[in-house]
């Protein structure tokens, strides 16, 4: 018989409340996750059910890469370091907890630990009256209690007993217990195998069913729908249960899932309570996360049973797996919408691993690793905290705060006061069925699915005689207690930390508590500020002391820049600026986040201070540098605009003027004013105007950004104005004082200045046109008038902007001042030898846009004396006139550009390009043989292939008509480049009319030849086999090296495959007296006796020859050089 009761509280007012409200899913207080990182292999075939227990794994877990353990041993913190959530700490042994008079954690922890003495005082009585010990717990709307003899404890979230509910029969303790959505509905499992379904509102058994006799339920949860429960047994069964009340009987019909199974925890995902508008609303597939010993998977039950996920797990056998669901919010990027996820939390051992639920608007479709974590203990139970932090139980009996982002333990609490009640005997009965009894009997001390649960951010914690609730400090109550102990700087540090978002184990979104957040932050920083002025070193150095206060002042400045407290920095002033110390560290902190432009408004006490004390280390620049990154609004115009002009402050000036009173003109009319009275040779206020002028005429501002958009035009109007400033009555000389001015200072930027603003659009309009000719106007008449005062590089730099805007578009230029133009242009004056490149860029742009034409035959004559040849091949090119384009060229013969050019220029006229015609080639080829001695120069080789090859000239003509026209020397190059050619195969006895030099040999040469021919007769042979003119050619080359280049002889002879004689070469070595190189040739012929003895005969004459040498170097003599008899020169 049902017995209901309620217990009177013996203590209503110390009864703590309970909040069960809504608390729906807020984006804002969910943190982000990391982006995924990694993922599974999909499975190409869903496998059945049945084959789940039976599957290996003998695969690596897909999971992130092994992480270095979890930190649970990290530095020791001082007292009330927790909470500043800066890091981590250590598992503290229950001595070392600092616990209040209830046994709850310390008031300056993170976790506020409150004993729910109401509950507790019933569940004492429920012992008292042989009711047994609590043995599970559900949370929702209310709270439900089963006891180890079966009995139900109903509670309200106001801690009131609503009822004290007795089992029908005998069916043992209640083992798991369940409140639906709604809590209208409570399923209690029993020992001994009955399900019990209790009317919270009329404490009425509803259903009574058992689907093994005597089994233990080891899990019952209802899903979200409210008709179906899961349940899994001792037996092993795993069971869907449908309840229904056909013809008003109630029922409930079973459904195997398992069988024979060692599922030792299970969990539905339910959906409704979280994200109320979640895509598998429309379509739940009922998933069911589940765990055996050693493996994870989760299971769908619609539309079909299925298995859409496992992973492998491993532990000790001392420890069992736990499982948990959480929906996340998860966004890939800015852009991407916001997207609420389930993630499972699962685990065993020392390992824990997030995964997501991949799911569509038809079901749930597979499962991501987002990452894992290697703790350093056993865990027991998971919790999700909140969105960011997880609560994790070890079998030490302590409680770990992690944040979830940076995989940190925020704080540890001991529970060893909670007593948690474990469900051993239930698991030990597992044991017996199953055939993992070992590790279920050692693992079963730690099974406490049930005396832990979640419900609107408190955690809830059953224990043997009381019922404990674990909730997260607002960041408020963790400030005020930081405070309280004088603990600024922690408490500043975590005010910031929640400002940014990056506090740890934070509940709740900042929202709409952001405002006094930051009022109570302003509030935290007087009081700090105080305090820090009234507890200042009294004794010691001023080192001392300026240390104290760098340790303290920055932080403040830095946190009134982050929170953008500007206008509190003038009251946090007044407090430092009683110390010398603390007010020129508060300065120059103010000064340096000025500098970064961290700080935009300061107030004027601020602003004099700290103008005066730069003033005092001559600092003008910074003070420059200060006004202007200030806001206008926050400065005293008059007295800075006086301190600028003082002190030379230009760029303060035109800031002053622009922002303040919005003109433009005006800087540059007082600055030129300042320039032509004061300091005609400032090169930086030339500097300033002009950058400034160039800023007005293209819209940009000065200091950074653009003009405002309403205010561009006239910026522009009112600086060419500025420009144009004329006095027509004055003296010719003082016309257009304010260009003349700039452009006497700085000709070249000013013209730039000129340039750039003629690319504005506004130019392409008539109006602008006009506005174009009056400034070439201006300046023709400038030149015209004061060209006296302008330097000849100056005068330069008009003429080339003159030509430049001709270019650019028709403007009407006077004749004679076109031709100054074109005169200085084409100048020979040994000083605009330096702008010679860049008159000849202008004169030949002029030539390209029509300006100046081709057929001028006097600009032809400038162009030749002034060695404009860049431009005059443009123009030849232009005209036809190829051999004077080649002329050129050999006239830029040193230019690298010149060499490669000029050999591929006379094939392409002479053989590719179609135009031309066959007098052009003819007057091409004659200037070839004008200029030959020069082509040779370039490139003896190509030289001598264009000569021989292409235009198939004789060599003894070509060589005879070097003879006469110029020295050996050149001679001897032509021949060098003809040796190569024959090396090279390039050139054939049928190579032109060559067999001619055979017929026109000197007597004395042939005599010379026809006696070297008696050394032997190889050479003869080598002789007939190749054309006789190629050797008179190496004749004549060897004859000339022995004289002009021994060297090249000497590498000629040992390495060129044109030798046709070798002695033809020892002849010459002869004449020569070149001992080495006979006795090379005897080695290269064969014989090498010979070779020998001229060897040994040359290393006696070089003995003897140095032994001379030095004898005449001990008497003063050259010792260096001798001159043989009969040779006429000097050798070694």
């Amino acid at each position: 018989m049902n017995a209901v009761s309620r217990l009177k509280q013996d203590d209503a007012s110390s009864v703590a409340s309970l909040d069960f409200s809504e608390d729906p899913l807020d984006e804002k207080d969910i943190g982000h996750l990391d982006d995924f990182e990694f993922g599974i292999p999909e499975f190409s075939e869903l496998p059945t059910l049945d084959d789940v227990l039976s599957e290996t794994f003998d695969f690596s877990p897909v999971a992130s890469p092994a992480r270095a353990p979890f930190n649970s041993k990290s530095k020791p913190l001082e007292r009330y370091g927790s909470m500043s959530s800066f890091g981590s700490y250590d598992s503290l042994q229950p001595a070392q907890h600092p616990q209040s008079s209830e046994g709850n954690a310390s008031e300056y922890s993170v976790i506020k630990h409150v004993k729910l003495k109401g509950v507790s005082a019933n569940i004492l009585s429920a012992h008292k009256r042989n009711a047994g010990y609590p043995s599970a717990m559900a949370v929702n709307k209310i709270v439900a209690i089963g006891t180890t003899f079966g009995y139900l404890l109903l509670f309200d979230n106001k801690q009131l007993l609503r009822f004290f509910l007795q089992p029908p029969d005998d069916v043992g303790g209640v083992s798991a217990i369940s409140l639906n959505n709604d809590s209208s509905r409570v399923l209690a499992g029993h020992e001994k195998g009955t399900i019990n379904m209790w009317d919270t509102d009329s404490g009425k058994v509803l259903r009574s069913v058992s689907y093994s006799a005597n089994v233990p339920i080891l899990h019952i949860k209802f899903t979200d729908d409210p008709t179906k429960a899961v349940m899994s047994n001792a037996a092993g069964f795993v069971v869907l249960l449908s309840f229904r009340r056909p013809l008003g009987l109630r029922v409930c019909d079973f459904r195997a899932v398992f069988s024979g199974s060692d599922v030792v925890c299970l969990e539905p995902l339910l959906i409704s309570n979280s994200v109320a508008n979640h895509s598998l609303n429309t379509f739940n597939p009922f998933v069911i996360a589940m765990a055996t010993l050693n493996k994870f998977f989760i299971v769908v039950l619609r539309p079909k049973l299925s298995k859409i996920f496992a992973y492998p797990l491993e532990g000790h056998e001392t420890t069992l797996p736990v499982i948990s669901w959480q929906f996340i919010k998860l966004q890939v990027n800015q852009s991407a919408p916001v997207m609420f996820e389930p993630v499972v939390l699962f685990g065993r051992d020392s390992k824990i691993v997030f995964a997501l639920l991949e799911t569509t608007p038809t079901g749930a479709n597979g499962v991501r690793i987002l990452k894992t974590l290697n703790l350093g203990y056993s865990l027991t139970n998971l919790i999700w905290f909140n969105n960011k932090t997880i609560a994790v139980c070890d079998q030490k009996e302590f409680m770990h705060l992690m944040d979830i982002q940076s995989e940190e333990s925020v704080e540890s609490v001991d529970l060893q006061s909670v007593q948690l009640v474990y469900a051993t005997s239930v698991f030990k009965g597992l044991a017996s069925e199953t055939k993992n009894s070992p590790s279920l009997v050692s693992a079963s001390a730690f099974a406490c699915y049930y005396s832990a649960t979640m419900v609107t951010r408190q955690l809830l914690l059953l224990g043997q005689q009381s019922l404990h609730v674990f909730v997260i400090r607002t960041w408020f109550e963790r400030v005020n207690v930081l405070k309280k102990s004088r603990c600024y700087s922690e408490a500043i540090a975590l005010s910031r930390e929640v400002f940014q978002g990056t506090c740890k184990a934070v509940v709740g979104p900042l929202g709409p508590e952001k405002a006094f957040l930051i009022q109570s932050t302003k509030d935290l920083l007087m009081e700090y500020s105080l305090f820090a002025v009234n507890s200042a070193p009294q004794q010691g150095s001023i080192d001392i002391l300026r240390s104290y206060f760098a340790k303290v002042v920055p932080v403040v400045i830095e946190t009134c820049c982050l929170f953008s407290v500007f206008d509190y920095l003038n009251e946090i002033y007044v407090v430092f600026e009683q110390d010398i110390s603390a007010r020129s560290i508060f300065l120059q902190s103010v000064q340096s986040c000025v500098l970064q432009s961290r700080i935009s408004k300061v107030s004027p006490a601020i602003l004099k201070d700290l103008v005066n004390e730069n003033i005092e280390m001559d600092e003008m620049h910074t003070i420059q540098s200060i006004i202007l990154k200030l806001d206008i609004s926050t400065i005293d115009i008059d007295q800075v605009v006086k301190l600028s002009w003082q002190n030379k402050l230009f760029d303060a000036i035109i800031y002053l003027y622009n922002r303040a009173i919005k003109n433009y003109s005006l800087p540059l009319e007082e600055l030129t004013e300042y320039l032509r009275c004061n300091d005609r040779e400032n090169r930086e206020l030339v500097n300033t105007i002009l950058l400034y002028l160039s800023c007005c005429m293209t819209g940009r501002d000065y200091i950074y950004g653009d003009i405002p958009e309403s205010m561009q035009r006239n910026a522009k109007i009112q600086s060419w104005k500025f420009l144009l400033f004329d006095q027509p009555n004055a003296e010719t000389s003082d016309r257009f004082p304010n260009s003349k001015l700039l452009l006497l200072s700085d000709t070249r930027e000013f013209l730039n200045v000129l340039s750039i603003a003629f690319g504005e659009p506004e130019f392409t309009t008539p109006e602008g046109q006009r506005v174009r000719q009056r400034i070439i106007d201006m300046l023709m008449l400038l030149v015209d008038t004061c060209s006296q005062q302008f330097s000849p590089a100056q005068l330069g730099s008009i003429y080339v902007f003159l030509a430049r805007e001709l270019m650019k578009c028709s403007l009407n230029l006077d004749p004679e001042v076109f031709g100054q133009v074109v005169s200085y242009l084409t100048s020979t004056r040994p000083e605009l030898r330096a702008t010679k490149v860049e008159r000849e860029r202008v004169v030949t742009e002029l030539l390209i846009s029509g300006v100046l034409s081709i057929d001028d035959e006097d600009l032809e004559e400038k162009l030749l004396a002034a060695n404009f040849y860049s431009v005059l091949e443009y123009m030849y090119e232009k005209r036809g006139e190829y051999y004077k384009m080649l002329r050129c060229f050999c006239q830029v013969m040193s230019n690298e550009r010149g060499k490669s050019l000029i050999f591929r220029f006379i094939r392409s006229v002479l053989y590719q390009m179609e135009q031309v015609t066959e007098e052009q080639k003819t007057l091409l080829i004659n200037e070839i043989n004008h200029n030959i001695n020069i082509l040779i120069q370039i490139d003896p080789t190509k030289a001598a292939q264009l000569l021989l090859v292409e235009l198939k000239l004789p060599v003894e003509r070509v060589t005879k008509q070097l003879s006469l026209d110029h020295d050996s020397q050149v001679v001897f190059q032509f021949l060098s480049g003809v040796v190569e050619l024959i090396a090279r195969d390039k050139i054939t006895s049928s190579s032109g009319d060559n067999s001619a030099i055979e017929g026109h040999q000197d007597e004395a040469e042939i005599e010379e030849r026809r006696a070297g021919n008696e050394e032997g007769d190889a050479g003869k042979d080598r002789g007939r086999g190749q054309g006789q003119w190629v050797r008179n050619v190496v004749w004549k080359y060897m004859k000339l090296a022995a004289v002009l280049d021994v060297e090249a002889l000497e590498r000629f002879v040992r390495h060129s495959s044109a030798l046709s004689s070798i002695e033809d070469a020892m002849q010459i070595c002869h004449n020569h007296n070149l001992g080495h190189l006979i006795a090379y040739l005897h080695l290269r012929s064969g014989n090498h006796l010979k070779a020998m003895k001229c060897f040994v005969e040359y290393v006696d004459k070089l003995i003897r020859v140095l032994l001379k040498l030095d004898s005449e170097s001990e008497m003063g003599g050259v010792w260096w050089m001798e001159e043989e008899e009969g040779e006429g020169e000097k050798r070694w």
